[in-house]
């Protein structure tokens, strides 16, 4: 493998992997402000998250 092939692959895997990180942190900074806001939840999870829910044997 020629040093200009590798070096050209490294320059791609490391600009592929800023790329990726840049996304991620749009995405997380972006999701907040709009997951959940147009579906209210539904009847189940609304139960699970009651603080008397006591599981499914009445164990917990």
């Amino acid at each position: 493998m020629s040093k200009k092939l590798q070096s050209f692959g490294f320059v791609l895997l490391i600009s592929g992997t800023v790329l990726f990180g840049i996304m991620h942190l749009a995405i997380a900074l972006y999701m907040p402000d709009r997951v959940y806001t147009a579906t209210p939840p539904s009847a189940f999870v609304t139960r699970v998250s009651h603080p008397t829910y006591q599981g499914i044997r009445g164990v917990y």
